[in-house]
């Protein structure tokens, strides 16, 4: 397996991590790039040629969000400062069936607000085509998935300039990121959807954690929304405990279940373990 993340030196300066390993005791070989501020990766993918596409902060600054390509065996082929336009930045990165990737986040425009964003590469140094998506506030896509059918789910979440207003939004797309269906949900504070899986029976289920929906407490809860082909809400289902708790991968098992994996202070557990729910 291979994995990304950084270091932090002190002064805005750090690297970005890349490490290869044979197994979990085993590494392989390890890359590391440093430019003259801090970096680090947030996601890798391998491509299918081995190669591996990073996508992460380059160069210290807040706006520069970047892509780093390097070989199969830890050798650079190319880091760009900026994804696509200059002023966006990335949450996911995931494979297309076509080749290349999609990448899905925000877009800054004027007046300081933003539209989620989708983008497809056909490489790591070449854009095919982007779109971008307004629900009337200020959005970021969260997590891109292409279904076996070819359409695509995207999840993310909307907020304004009034803390309280706030919005979490699913989309299916078609291959072209042109919009099938779209649905939003009004929220009372901090909530935020984090990651879309398609699943074996064509639909598509949603995770999601933050304060709960009808703003009862200040604890976290856990969200998780499951919607057929056409937009139907399948079901709705919250998992609540006192404390703070985060999901941060889901996967569809075998029988059709949803794992879900993340971390929690609940009282049930000691500070802040992680858990696996099915």
């Amino acid at each position: 397996f291979i994995t990304t993340g950084g270091n932090y030196l002190g002064n805005n300066d750090g690297h970005c991590l890349v490490a290869k390993f044979q197994d979990y005791q085993t590494p392989d070989w390890a890359y590391i790039y440093a430019s003259t501020g801090r970096d680090y990766g947030r996601h890798i993918l391998e491509l299918t040629d081995g190669s591996y596409v990073i996508h992460g902060k380059l160069n210290g600054d807040d706006n520069n969000y970047g892509l780093i390509h390097i070989g199969s065996t830890g050798t650079l082929l190319s880091a760009n400062q900026h994804v696509y336009p200059t002023d966006a930045y990335l949450n996911e990165i995931q494979p297309a069936t076509s080749g290349g990737f999609f990448g899905t986040g925000s877009l800054e425009l004027p007046e300081s607000m933003h539209n989620a964003l989708l983008v497809k590469y056909s490489s790591p140094t070449v854009v095919d085509w982007a779109m971008t998506y307004d629900f009337g506030l200020r959005e970021a896509g969260s997590s891109i998935v292409e279904a076996s059918s070819g359409d695509l789910y995207m999840c993310g979440y909307s907020r304004g300039y009034n803390p309280t207003v706030r919005k979490v939004f699913v989309m299916k797309l078609d291959g072209t990121g042109a919009v099938s269906w779209a649905k939003s949900f009004q929220t009372n504070d901090y909530v935020y959807l984090n990651e879309v899986i398609s699943t074996s029976d064509g639909g598509v289920v949603v995770s999601g954690d933050g304060n709960p929906l009808d703003g009862s407490s200040d604890d976290d809860d856990l969200f998780l929304f499951k919607f057929d082909s056409s937009g139907n809400l399948v079901f709705q289902k919250t998992y609540s405990d006192d404390g703070w708790d985060e999901i941060t991968a889901i996967g569809e098992s075998a029988d059709g279940g949803i794992y879900i994996m993340g971390s929690t202070d609940s009282c049930c557990f000691s500070a802040y373990d992680v858990f696996l729910l099915k």
